[in-house]
Parts: structure tokens; C-alpha cells; sequence
């Protein structure tokens, strides 16, 4: 039986940062016809959920959750993922950033980080 239970939010939330959108532009412009955007997905889906190798994701895991668009993934492609990975590292690390980046910024236009009131934060005394 496939479970289908944090697959989803996981899929979700990759989306949302950009992840999903940054590694298909690295795919397309590399020339790069296999699909590795979601042979990463399903590693880091993998390791938010039920860790495993990359053997145990595409021997077990893989057949065990519902994410239909990885189910043809190869073994050697989850090692060539990890490859492109590390090679587009910066990019990947920048769109991350800036997707996440707007969580920082105030209403009403400004670009510090977000503030704490001095009062809300636990504050311990030592003796």
C-alpha cells in the first residue's frame, strides 16, 4: 500500500521554495533529458520522512509512497541528481534564499529582519 500522507506536503513546500522551478531551468540549461529535479525531490522526501540510502530510496521507498512522477527513476539518476546538485549548488542555495527571503521583510516596505520586542523573549537571570 502507498501512503501518501507527508509525500504531498513535501512536494508542496519544494515547490514553494522554488526548488522545483531552479532545477529545471539548471536541467534545461544543461541539456539535461533525465529527470533530476525530481530525483532530488524524492531523496530529500526520503529524508524528511523515512531516511534511507539512495539504494534503499529507489529499491524500497520509492515503490512505498505515492509520487508518480518519480516512479521511473533509475539508480545511476539519483547519483547523476546529487552530481548536478553539487555543481549548481550557488543557484540553487540564492533561489532558496530569495524565495524565503520575503518572510523578512516588514509591512509596509522595509527590509530589516524580523523584530523581537525585548520583552517576549525568555529571559534567565544568573546567579
Amino acid at each position: 500500500m502507498k501512503t501518501c500522507s507527508a509525500d504531498r506536503v513535501i512536494e508542496a513546500l519544494w515547490e514553494r521554495l522554488g526548488l522545483k522551478k531552479t532545477l529545471t531551468a539548471i536541467e534545461q540549461a544543461t541539456g539535461a533529458t533525465v529527470p533530476y529535479e525530481r530525483a532530488l525531490l524524492a531523496m530529500v522526501a526520503n529524508r524528511l520522512s523515512d531516511p534511507e540510502s539512495k539504494l534503499g530510496v529507489w529499491d524500497r521507498w520509492l515503490s512505498s509512497v505515492y509520487l508518480p512522477s518519480c516512479t521511473s527513476l533509475k539508480l545511476r539518476q539519483l547519483y547523476q541528481a546529487m552530481d548536478l546538485l553539487h555543481d549548481h549548488a550557488e543557484a540553487v542555495e540564492k533561489a532558496v534564499f530569495f524565495s524565503t527571503a520575503n518572510l523578512f521583510i516588514q509591512p509596509g516596505g522595509g527590509s530589516d529582519l524580523l523584530r523581537y520586542h525585548y520583552r517576549l523573549l525568555p529571559y534567565r537571570r544568573r546567579r
